[in-house]
């Protein structure tokens, strides 16, 4: 049977710092690279969190495969004060920083916060949301505002008074805005004419 050589205080100190009751993990540390300056972590390419804060690799060892410890991939925004327990979406600090649960905009690659106003979760940040106030869905592109806030006439963006749910119903007159509102009786498609009052 052979025995194992023991290694030098110097072949230890390049040695991972990841270690069980099996034993030490037998690779040698990894040096991350930063625009252009050099990190030396404590563990291998295998164990070390990629994150580098301030002048220094960290610390910590990596807790999923995108290669973050458990204290990079919790979500940086706050909720009542405290700061908020999520992992970040996608497990990526590298592509955004805040849950999906309840920070992240719900458009699909964005990376923004999402407005909380008194609380009221608006799902989008406010790149995305619907510009008519208080209205929580998303913008109908090309216009400022969702589908149920833009005008029903073609090719018109300004905003309107916006209907029910979803704003389906074009015989609805709050369906257009000013200038293309229409007649409110029953079968009319004619526009409507606005005095002063409204």
């Amino acid at each position: 049977m052979s025995r194992r050589r023991r290694l030098t205080p110097q072949e230890l100190e390049r040695l991972c710092s990841y270690a069980t009751p099996m034993g030490r993990c037998p690779y040698t540390r990894v040096t991350l690279v930063k625009d252009g300056a050099r990190y030396g972590s404590r563990f291998c390419k295998a164990h070390c969190c990629r994150k580098i804060e301030g002048n220094s690799a960290c610390l910590n060892l990596r807790t999923n495969n995108k290669g973050y410890c458990q204290h990079h991939i919790l979500c940086t925004s706050s909720i009542n004060d405290q700061p908020c327990t999520n992992y970040i979406k996608n497990h990526d600090p590298k592509d955004f920083k805040f849950c999906s649960q309840y920070h992240n905009c719900l458009t699909p690659g964005c990376a923004n916060e999402r407005n909380h106003p008194n609380g009221v979760d608006y799902r989008y940040c406010p790149d995305h949301r619907c510009d008519h106030a208080d209205c929580a869905n998303p913008k109908a592109a090309p216009s400022p505002f969702c589908a149920s806030h833009t005008c029903a006439s073609p090719a018109c963006l300004a905003r309107c008074p916006g209907g029910g749910p979803g704003g389906a119903d074009l015989d609805d007159p709050s369906r257009y805005c000013d200038r293309h509102r229409v007649c409110a009786a029953g079968g009319c498609r004619r526009f409507a004419h606005l005095d002063d009052q409204g």
